[in-house]
């Protein structure tokens, strides 16, 4: 189990400073790894990886779309009240009112 924690705080490090460096590789790596961990239902791993990113104010503003959409697919796979519900529709009624790449 130790292995594990480990493993997950070298992510969680290896992911913020991608960012910082080189964001489009950084993004790449997150989402593989957030959606293999929401596929096999580790939602404390999602919720990990979506924490090590920095600020999305430092960030370029589609990789801040790209983290939203993951927080609402986290929250939709995850729901255990009506509050995260609520939290999922804002955030995607905060989407649908930007104007969004295609390629997102």
């Amino acid at each position: 189990m130790l292995g594990i924690a480990k493993n997950s705080r070298i992510l969680q490090k290896t992911i913020y400073h991608g960012f910082i460096v080189d964001p489009d590789e950084a993004l790449k790596v997150f989402r593989v790894e957030f959606y293999r961990a929401l596929d096999t239902w580790r939602f404390g791993d999602c919720e990990t990886l979506l924490q090590a990113c920095p600020p999305e104010s430092e960030l370029p503003k589609i990789t801040g779309h790209w983290l939203t959409l993951a927080r609402v697919a986290l929250l939709q796979e995850a729901w255990a009240s009506k509050e995260k519900l609520d939290t999922t529709k804002t955030l995607i009624d905060s989407l649908l009112r930007q104007e969004i790449p295609s390629s997102l």
